[in-house]
């Protein structure tokens, strides 16, 4: 454990920062710190710290992310695991399952293109997006989270036969080892140290039209158009080239507010409450620049949640996130993506989770994982300033 979490955790578990009673609707609840980390590290992170909340309104928690797809054979060990290191340690345990980024290991669902590779099936251009009205299946998705890389194709999340193996991956996969432990806590008076679920990841349709130079690079090589995704999903609405949508990324905002709500309503029919759940948007961006706008973390069966670093339009303040909790009603809700590592900010810790704990959040997520060693660092090594 480096000098970045024991500080930044001490300015919550020790009570160096004020949490407003008043200011949240939940009031009564545990506020969670979240470190992410395996099981077998729930230790270190305790005996580093020293000190690990009230155990009433300050907890620290560790998280462990599944990606759910990929580590289908294993899920439910990982969630038994997780549980016992929580009540051994007396650490709440966080869940993370993410359902349409990483899916790398289900060709079957998504090679449609490659008959010389496993999974080979035409009928798979279904379960991924398209480039184009024709319905020309996208063979490869990029991300940069500080260094490009190839992954599996974007996934269209209307599909019905993925939809179909998400029910699944949750009825079958998860719930049978999640829900008895669930019930075992709230029997033995420990309820606390579940501190949620968080359902998905950044949803979000492509748009390849204007990549940037790195990405670019890696499309030329590939001969991948540079174009927007999201053809299919539009055509599974009633869309079509002669019957575009009026506003193209509105209509695939409501596609990702649909599959975000989907996927949390799969937790919620296993029995776990919707206080339980957060969602994963990225930080506010304008719908003119986006298919995942701020307003798609709000869906009945979940708590909203976004990434909250402080730069771009959260440098400053938060109030693009507060007036949207306004309209909806001021729900409890979660930074679930967060830390002021992040290039470009220059907020004080102290400050900057007093920005989401004064003001209805439950939860922040510190991350401190990217590719590459140059944001990786920065993310685990800032100093903390109060």
């Amino acid at each position: 454990m480096n000098r970045f979490v024991l500080s930044v955790s001490l300015l919550l578990v020790a009570g160096t920062v004020s949490v407003s009673q008043a200011a949240s609707p939940t009031a009564s609840e545990p506020r969670y710190l979240v470190f992410w980390g395996p099981p077998e590290k729930v230790l270190e992170l305790k005996e580093r710290i020293g000190a690990v909340g009230d155990g009433k309104s300050q907890l620290l928690a560790f998280g462990l992310a599944n990606p759910t797809f990929d580590h289908e054979p294993s899920l439910s060990g990982r969630v038994r695991g997780a549980f016992q290191a929580a009540r051994k340690h007396g650490i709440p345990v966080y869940l993370h399952f993410d359902f349409h980024i990483e899916w790398k290991e289900r060709p079957d669902l998504w090679n449609s293109f490659d008959p010389k590779r496993p999974g080979y099936n035409p009928a798979n251009a279904r379960n991924v997006e398209w480039s184009d009205w024709k319905g020309t299946p996208n063979r490869l998705r990029y991300l940069n989270w500080g260094v490009p890389q190839r992954i599996a194709p974007q996934m269209c999340v209307t599909s019905p036969v993925i939809r179909q193996e998400i029910t699944q991956l949750v009825s079958q996969g998860i719930g049978p080892a999640l829900k008895p432990e669930i019930d075992r806590l709230k029997l033995e008076g420990q309820e606390y140290l579940f501190a949620g679920i968080l359902v998905g990841s950044e949803p979000g349709i492509e748009d390849y039209s204007h990549p940037d130079p790195e990405t670019a690079k890696l499309m030329e090589e590939d001969g991948t158009p540079k174009a927007p995704l999201g053809f299919n999903a539009l055509v599974s609405r009633g869309y079509s080239e002669k019957n575009p949508p009026k506003d193209f990324r509105r209509a695939l905002a409501e596609v990702n507010a649909d599959f975000v709500a989907f996927c949390a309503k799969q937790f919620v029919d296993l029995g776990i409450p919707s206080s339980r759940l957060y969602t994963h948007v990225a930080a506010p961006a304008p719908q003119e620049s986006t298919t995942a706008p701020i307003w798609i973390a709000f869906n009945k069966y979940s708590r909203p949640g976004w990434t909250t670093y402080p730069v771009g339009p959260l440098a400053a303040d938060f109030d693009a996130i507060y007036s949207e909790l306004e309209k909806h009603g001021s729900p409890a809700w979660g930074g679930v993506e967060a830390n002021v590592g992040i290039p470009g900010s220059s907020v004080r810790w102290e400050a900057y989770l007093a920005r989401h704990f004064n003001h209805g959040a439950t939860l922040v997520g510190i991350n401190c994982g990217a590719t590459g060693s140059t944001l990786p660092d920065l993310l685990t090594q800032k100093r903390v300033r109060r």
